[in-house]
Order: C-alpha cells, then sequence, then structure tokens
C-alpha cells in the first residue's frame, strides 16, 4: 500500500493539476465492462489512478452509490450511460482516459458528460436554425460531449472560437465574419462525432476547412439570360462560394437569377423560389452572406417595341461592371438609393435615340453600387467599432479608426449628393439642354470644400 501511495504522489508531481481536474484518489468506476480493459486499467494507473472498481450491471448502481466515483463508459449510446447520467454528471467516455494518458494530464473534471476531447478548448455559438430548436439542441449536446463551451451569442469582445450556423445571415454571423471567427455547417460538429474515437491532435480543427459556411451555401441556384461565356463564369462564382447550380426543372430549386439588362417573360411563374437580379448573387458574394432577396427582386416585363430596358455593357464590360466596382451592399443594410428607381416615361422614351442619355443611365448605376459600397463601410465596419455606447465601450480608438479609415465617411457623403444629382438629371432628361451633362454633376461635386484635402484611396 505504501508503495502505490509513493507511486502515486511521484505520478502526480509530474502531472498538471488543478480544481478542473479529478485527484488521483478518486474513485473509478468502469461500467459495462469495456472491451480494451486491461489497456484503460493500465492507463488509469499511469496516471496514478489506483482505485478501480468495475459494474458490469448498471442496475448495481443503487448499491454502488455516486457519492465521489468517476464512472466510465465505452459509448453514450447504451443502457449503462442512460441509466449512470441519470444520476449523475462525473461520467467519462473511454476515448477522454486515452487522450489524457497520451497527454500525461490528469482526468478532465465538468459539469456535464465528457466522451472525448476533440473539441476541448473550444468555444462555439450556434445561430441560425430559427424554429429547428430540437436539431440545435442535439448538436448542442454532442459539442458538449466532445468538450466545447457553447454560448448563446457572440459579443464584440468575445472568446467564442467557431461558429456553428444554418445559414449565413444573422447578427452572430456579422459579428463573427468581423471578428475573423470561422463559420461552419452542422455538418462539421456531426463529422467530428462520427470520428469521436479519433486520438488524432487538432482533428476538429483539421476539419474546419472542408465544412466552412459558405455566403451561398445550401442554395440551389439557376441563371437564366445570360451569355454562355458569363454563365459559365458565374456557375464556377457559385460553386466556389457553396452553392449548387442545378437545372430549372429541378425540385431543390431556390433561386433564379435572371440578366439585369435583358428584358424576358417570366419561364417560372408557377414555382415557390426567389427571383433576383444577378446584382444579388455578386452582393452575396462581396459581403460573404446571403444577401436580403427583397432588396433585389426582379420584375420581369414582356418585351414590346416601344419597352426600353437599361442600356446594355458588352460582354466585357459587364464581367468588369461586377467583379471589379459593381458589387452591391450588405443584405437590410443597404443604401436608400442602391435601388433602381423607375425612370420616367419621358425619359425612356429619350432613351430610344440618344446615346448621351443611355452613357449618363450607366454612370447613375456605377455611383449607386459605389455609394452601396461606401454604406457597407461605414455602417457596417466603421460605427460598430467606434460606437462607445456598446457594451465594453468603442473597440477602437479615434485614432486607430481615423488611421484605418481615413476619410471614407466625407467620401460617403458626397457621392450620396452627386448619386441623387444624377439620378434627377437622368430622370428629367432634356436632350436639348447641352448644359445638363453628367459632367457638370461631378464637376460641382468635385470643387465641394470637403474635397480640397486629398483624400486617401477606398480598397
Amino acid at each position: 500500500m505504501s508503495v502505490r501511495s509513493s507511486s502515486s504522489s511521484q505520478m502526480t508531481s509530474d502531472l498538471s493539476t488543478n480544481s478542473s481536474h479529478y485527484d488521483t484518489d478518486t474513485k473509478i468506476c468502469l461500467v459495462g465492462v469495456p472491451q480494451e480493459k486491461e489497456n484503460l486499467i493500465a492507463s488509469l494507473q499511469q496516471l496514478g489512478y489506483f482505485n478501480v472498481n468495475e459494474m458490469s450491471d448498471a442496475r448495481r448502481l443503487e448499491e454502488f452509490g455516486t457519492q465521489g466515483v468517476v464512472f466510465i463508459v465505452d459509448s453514450f449510446d447504451c443502457e449503462e450511460f442512460s441509466a449512470v447520467a441519470s444520476r449523475t454528471n462525473c461520467l467519462l467516455g473511454v476515448p477522454v482516459i486515452m487522450a489524457c494518458s497520451r497527454k500525461r494530464c490528469l482526468l478532465p473534471r465538468r459539469s456535464r458528460p465528457l466522451y472525448c476531447l476533440l473539441m476541448d478548448g473550444m468555444q462555439i455559438c450556434f445561430s441560425g436554425f430559427g424554429t429547428n430548436i430540437a436539431e440545435c439542441k442535439r448538436l448542442i449536446g454532442l459539442a458538449h460531449g466532445m468538450g466545447a463551451v457553447v454560448k448563446k451569442r457572440i459579443k464584440y469582445q468575445t472568446k467564442v472560437t467557431h461558429l456553428v450556423a444554418q445559414t449565413p445571415t444573422g447578427s452572430n454571423y456579422d459579428r463573427a465574419l468581423i471578428a475573423g471567427i470561422p463559420a461552419l455547417q452542422p455538418g462539421w460538429v456531426e463529422e467530428c462525432w462520427h470520428h469521436r474515437r479519433s486520438v488524432e491532435d487538432n482533428f476538429a480543427e483539421r476539419l474546419v476547412t472542408q465544412w466552412s459556411l459558405e455566403p451561398l451555401s445550401f442554395l440551389r441556384l439557376h441563371f437564366y439570360g445570360f451569355e454562355d461565356e458569363e454563365q459559365k463564369h458565374m456557375t464556377e462564382v457559385a460553386k466556389q462560394n457553396g452553392a449548387v447550380v442545378v437545372s430549372a426543372d429541378d425540385p431543390s430549386l431556390t433561386h433564379v437569377v435572371f440578366n439585369d439588362f435583358e428584358t424576358v417573360d417570366n419561364p417560372f411563374a408557377s414555382r415557390d423560389v426567389h427571383f433576383v437580379r444577378s446584382e444579388w448573387f455578386w452582393a452575396s458574394v462581396q459581403i460573404r452572406q446571403t444577401a436580403d432577396e427583397s432588396l433585389y427582386p426582379y420584375t420581369w416585363r414582356p418585351e414590346t417595341p416601344t419597352s426600353i430596358a437599361t442600356p446594355t455593357p458588352s460582354k466585357s464590360r459587364k464581367r468588369l461592371l461586377y467583379l471589379e466596382s459593381e458589387r452591391p451592399n450588405k443584405q437590410r443594410a443597404s443604401y436608400e438609393g442602391a435601388e433602381s428607381s423607375p425612370l420616367s416615361p419621358k425619359a425612356k422614351e429619350a432613351a430610344k435615340s440618344s446615346h448621351r442619355h443611355q452613357r449618363a443611365l450607366e454612370m447613375l448605376q456605377t455611383e449607386r453600387n459605389y455609394v452601396a459600397i461606401l454604406h457597407t463601410i461605414v455602417k457596417l465596419f466603421r460605427e460598430p467599432l467606434e460606437n462607445a455606447n456598446q457594451t465594453g465601450g468603442a473597440i477602437l480608438t479615434s485614432a486607430e479608426v481615423k488611421e484605418i479609415f481615413g476619410n471614407v465617411h466625407v467620401l460617403y457623403g458626397i457621392h450620396q449628393a452627386l448619386c441623387e444629382d444624377l439620378e434627377s438629371l437622368c430622370n428629367t432628361w432634356k436632350e436639348e439642354a447641352f448644359h445638363q451633362l453628367p459632367g457638370e454633376c461631378t464637376r460641382s461635386h468635385r470643387l465641394s470644400r470637403s474635397l480640397e484635402a486629398p483624400l486617401p484611396c477606398i480598397p
């Protein structure tokens, strides 16, 4: 007995100890006698736990008692686990013992049953499950069983390490993007639980890239009215961002993306899906989440000899238009003028014969999208970072905000006013009034006193 105590004391001195671990004099009980019993007992003794007992029948729990006892089971899906878990939370899975033996650390003390340590040290927030509360609770249970700590929400000053969400939307998702927290699909938790017996270090972390929640995850898209080259490119981008491109008659179809510059009938009138302009697609890619479909509705209109559509840019211009500078703003935070307002009938009629007016319309569309991007920078990033009224105060100091964002708020105000002037010019277009040129609008704002000092470029 003295030899055993001496060995135990020496072992404890070599191991990390704190209140979150079980002392080596803790009573251990093997429930159901796991198949690897001999290896398990040897690992426990190597850690200094010599008071090891066996209970082949969980019905003996009453006579065995639960006070000061740690129970070890082979599976969390067996009757023995259910019987013990109904009486005590001091319950560990066999993988915990093997992991502690490999790392030479004492058995962890937790407030709930712990099967393995695949997610030990992780703090996970679950979000976007809507009414599917049962599924959310099930995944939370799996995460707890693998050693994770679960948080209700992500705050601006947070210790959350991972976000698990069903949809790339919501305040938790927004804050995860700002804080650089990886957003993952629920399948990540399932995959980790499937490999819960794994003894590899950082196994769960290595699955993060595979299960990343992309901005178009879980969506089924169909592109309509695009030229072959452009549609091929958009299909590649959609796949890179988690979407699946399907045929028009696919029953899983969720969104039909129309070419903004085409005038077509609606061949999908009987389908219960979202009809959106291509702006919605590029906005989702840029803001890294599914944009609000109500901000980018596609209103189909039969093509008639008198109908006038927005002028169609060339193929190369269309690609440059979206990929370089004209991806719109974040959902639900859209600049008020980012939506295309209808032109007056007189202006539409003028567009039929006026190349000058068509170029003005293109300038207006470009300006709307640029204002939308500035709105995202100011409202989604700058203002939350310098808000002193939030919990914990401002995230950045005034000097840091100035260094990062420069005078972007000045640019925002100037281009808002420029956009309004261009819109007024296009809606009241008079071909004979040569002084009403888009260049005059630009010149008047360029000479604004706000621009006397040079401004930094906006990346």
